[in-house]
Parts: structure tokens; sequence; C-alpha cells
């Protein structure tokens, strides 16, 4: 637990901490600007889909209503047919039926023919150009028309069939009204009706170059499901939107979906681009703005050299860290002053680059040796002071033997190596003094005595 605490508290110390946030606070800045830009996308998304939902259902509605406009006007005729061939039955002569279908056909351009059965069989047909091959069919043959007709005259219900094959050729809605006199099946009459012109009639005028729409068949005896009109793919779009027509003997459903042609992922794709630009370009912002601050701020408490504390720093830790000791009054606090012995020397034999390059070895290889939790600074020129918090004595001499065989290994510079010597003064707060310039003249002291003793050493 103590190993983690102090790895946390130096990532989070030194003269790096405030990059870290700096970036931390970037990355959150943006976060927030794409997680509110993608929100906005979303919204957008949401509410041009809801759009595009209305509008398919109020098309949906609209077709549902031409059709069943059209279907009823063109049912309305077969069904009057229907109740005055029921009231002629004994009294029906070719020539007048000939001039009511005449007459009938002639008000709806949508119907392509009528026919009337008498039993089972096709007696007349009105126009008879173009239908002569159904003249005289006979309804059980047709295996495929059968089944319908068969329940139409044994429900007693009208029937809209199609569109179907007809034996005349092409295609049509055929519409079925079984004729019942006193109860008893007489015969059958036939709309076709043409299923072309019902859907030009039904669509003209109708605006729908924002959707696709399709028509198909349910609950039919013969299939369970059979296109009516359009691209049956249609209903198989998981967006479609569906309303259903009641038919005699059946239903059609009407199927819509609203046209995609790209443009919403078109946009989302460019806002979510725009988004991550700009939410780029503010974080960039804010991290350079706070980096000038940090750097500013560095200036005045780190040593542009080593990167080390400076003296203002130090004293600020100093503080802290004395106050923590008395509280706790377990272990001690210990100041460390080193210099460099030789430097001069160096300095004036290699030049001041090299003299930077040991400054800056030892601030490292010092760093190296020491505590998460301690603290180095320079305190000017080659002279560098350690903070040991929680210290024992044996602890703190077998840290300055660290730190002399570190310092003291050669240092490479232009391909030649380059050495310095290190002396250590030592002094513990509070034995030393109550404030660190007390403690610190006693620790300087200590360092010459140092000095002295390596120079008197054989």
């Amino acid at each position: 637990m103590k190993n983690w605490f102090e790895a946390y508290r130096s990532l989070w110390s030194g003269p790096d901490q405030g990059r870290r946030r700096a970036l931390l606070f970037a990355l959150f800045v943006f976060a927030i600007c794409a997680w509110v830009g993608e929100r906005f996308i979303q919204n957008h998304v949401h509410e041009a889909q809801a759009s595009q939902k209305f509008t398919a259902i109020a098309q949906a509605s609209n077709i549902r209503s031409r059709l069943e406009s059209q279907l009823n006007s063109l049912l309305f005729l077969s069904s009057g047919l229907s109740s005055y061939l029921v009231v002629r039955n004994q009294n029906l002569r070719q020539a007048e039926i000939h001039d009511i279908l005449k007459a009938l056909h002639g008000s709806n351009p949508k119907i392509r023919n009528f026919g009337i059965a008498v039993g089972y069989r096709l007696h007349y047909i009105y126009p008879l150009e173009g239908n002569e091959s159904a003249v005289g069919l006979y309804y059980p043959d047709q295996k495929s028309q059968w089944p319908v007709i068969e329940r139409t005259i044994r429900e007693g219900k009208p029937v809209l069939d199609g569109p179907l094959d007809l034996v005349q050729g092409g295609r049509g809605l055929v519409f079925r009204s079984p004729i019942f006199i006193e109860g008893h099946y007489w015969g059958l009459l036939s709309t076709v009706i043409n299923a072309e012109s019902l859907f030009a009639a039904a669509f003209e005028g109708m605006d729908n170059s924002q959707i696709d729409f399709a028509l198909k068949r349910d609950e039919t005896p013969t299939a369970a499901r059979i296109a009516v009109y359009g691209d049956m793919a249609v209903f198989d779009d998981p967006g479609v939107v569906t309303q259903s027509i009641l038919i005699p003997g059946g239903r059609w459903t009407v199927g819509v979906i609203s046209r995609q042609d790209g443009r919403l992922e078109r946009f989302a794709r460019l806002a979510r681009l725009t988004i991550f630009l700009v939410s780029c370009l503010v974080a960039w912002a804010i991290y350079s703005n706070m980096l000038n601050r940090i750097r500013l701020s560095e200036l005045a408490l780190y040593d542009r050299l080593t990167g080390l504390a400076n003296r203002n720093l130090l004293q600020n830790y100093a503080k802290l860290a004395f106050s923590r000791c008395e509280r706790r009054g377990e272990l001690g606090c210990a100041i460390l002053f080193f210099d460099l012995d030789g430097f001069k020397s160096l300095n004036d034999t290699y030049g001041h680059d090299a003299g930077d390059t040991a400054l800056r070895v030892t601030a490292a290889r010092a760093k190296s040796v020491l505590r998460a939790t301690d603290v180095i600074a320079r305190w000017g020129g080659d002279e560098f002071i350690v903070l040991l918090e929680d210290s024992t004595p044996e602890g703190v001499e077998a840290l300055k033997a660290r730190l002399r065989s570190a310092i003291e290994k050669p240092i490479q510079h232009k391909h030649r190596e380059i050495g310095v010597g290190v002396s250590i003064g030592l002094a513990w707060y509070p034995a030393a003094g109550e404030d660190l310039d007390a403690i610190l003249r006693v620790a300087d002291a200590r360092m010459y005595e140092d000095k002295r003793a390596r120079k008197q050493a054989p």
C-alpha cells in the first residue's frame, strides 16, 4: 500500500505534474465537447427519423383514402347492376343487357369489361371485342379461379380477387357478386377492373418524392401474400409503415417507407467530423493555455537546467515537511546539503557545456536513488539540497553512501569521460534548528567539514 502511494505521489508531484493535469483536463474537455456534439447529432437524427415516420404515416393514410374512394365508386356500379339483375331475371333480354352494360362501361374507363354468368357458365360479356375467348367459360374448369368463385357462391358474399391472369389475356382485378333469387343461386356478375388505370387514378397528383410504397393482398383463399402494386421489398424494410384496406372477401395492406437518399447519413458523418475537429481545437487551445501558465509558474518554482525544485519551492516543501514531522513525532526529518568537488576546475578545463552536463547528470542520478516522497532541489551553482521525511539515522547514512556512489561515477561528455566528487553535509530537524535557514547553516558547515576531510584523506 505504501509503495502504491509513493508511486501515485511521484506521478502527480514534481515539475511534470502540471503538464499531466493540463493534459487530463484537455482530454476531459475534449470528451465533454464530443459527448455534447454526439447528443446534438443523435437528437437531430431522431427528429429527422420521426419526421420521416410521420410523413410515411400521413402518406399511408392518404394512399388508403385514395384507394378506398376509387374502389367504392367501382364497386357501387357492380352492386347496382346486381340489384337490377335480381329484379329483371325473368325478363332479361340480350339487347337490354347490352345497353345497360355499355352505359356502365362508358361511365368509368377503369372498368375493362363486365361478365354475367347464369349458373356456372359465362353468357354475357361487354365489350365483346377482345374478350371473345371468355364467352361460354365454365367456371369449375378454371382451377386457378374456381376456389374463390366457389367460396363466393357458398358464402353468398362478393369478393374482390386479383390481380389475376385473365382467360382473354392480360391481368386485372375481378369483383364477383353472387346473385340469388328467392334464396337460390342464380348466377354471378363479374366486373373486371383495369388495375393500371385504377392505381393511376388513385395516385394521380400525389407527391411521392420522399417515399416508396407498395400494396399487397393478405388473407385470401389463394395465397397468403400476393403483390398488388409496387415492389414487395418495401414490406421487408424494418421501418415500413403499414395500413390495412378492407375489401370484399379480404384485405389489402399498404406499405410505406421513407426514401433514403443518404443525406441524413452524410450529415451525421460530416457533423461528427466537424465536432471531432472542433473538440480537438478547443482541447488543444485549453492545453496550450494551461501549458503556458505552467511554464511561467515553473520559472518561479523549478530550476530550468536540471528540472529540480528551486529555492522557493524547497522552502514551501520544507514548511510542510516540518509541520508533518511535529505532528507525527515518530521518525525524523533530515536535510542533506551537497555540492560537487572540482566543479570550477571542470568548467575551466572543458567549458560551461561540460559543467551543465555534469549538473544535469548529477540531478538525474540523485533522483534515481531517492524515494518518491523525497524532495531534491538545486540551491544554486553546484549546490543541491535533499529533504528527507520519515527517516532514521541508519537510513540516511545508507542514502548518503548511495548518493556518493551514484554521483561520482564517470560522466560521458563529447566522447570523453569527466568526473566530479561530492561532499555531503547532514542536519536534522528540529535538532539543528527550527527553520530551514538555521538547519541549512548547520548542514552547510558539515558539508565543508566533509570536504576538508576528503581532501586530507590519503
